[in-house]
């Protein structure tokens, strides 16, 4: 089971508007948060940004940075608009340093073929839909193969059937 506790705010300039104090994450309870919600409440807990106050830990060690065990998929797909859906699967891969060459190639062509987009993996992002980019940037943070895969409303965007589609698929990829 997920050992993960939270205790801890990141202070930011004045809200535009009200947010919440409290957010309820399911393996965190009661994560004061302050301030505008610019960001994902997660990037604090992937380590992406740091906590002004309080302490983040995941398998009891403390959350300083980004780590390997903890991926993160936001609304947003964030892809690289240069590069095809291939090298943006890849690039994290090689980025983190975890494989390189044949065998990043190998990973990332799996994952690409786990999220039904093998026919498009030399496409680049601008000729994909919402649903397929939204694809991609699950390939690419399963292909991290993390203990912990954070997901910020990756179907927040898309139409209800669509996402309807898209949260089965994601069920049957984690059954795999």
């Amino acid at each position: 089971s997920l050992m993960m506790s939270c205790s801890a705010s990141r202070k930011r300039s004045p809200p535009a508007r009200p947010a919440p104090r409290q957010l309820w994450m399911p393996c965190c309870s009661n994560l004061p948060w302050q301030g505008r919600l610019w960001t994902s409440p997660y990037s604090p807990v992937s380590g992406l940004l740091p906590v002004s106050s309080g302490r983040i830990e995941i398998f009891g060690r403390p959350v300083t940075g980004p780590r390997a065990d903890v991926g993160i998929v936001f609304q947003q797909p964030n892809l690289l608009p240069w590069k095809t859906v291939r090298q943006n699967v890849r690039f994290a891969l090689e980025a983190s340093g975890r494989l390189s060459g044949p065998e990043a190639e190998d990973k990332a062509m799996a994952y690409i073929e786990k999220v039904n987009l093998t026919r498009f993996a030399d496409s680049f992002p601008h000729m994909l839909s919402g649903g397929m980019k939204q694809r991609v940037a699950i390939a690419r943070g399963m292909a991290m193969e993390p203990d912990i895969l954070l997901m910020d409303e990756p179907f927040a965007a898309l139409d209800a059937l669509t996402r309807r589609r898209m949260q089965e698929e994601l069920l049957q990829l984690w059954a795999d």
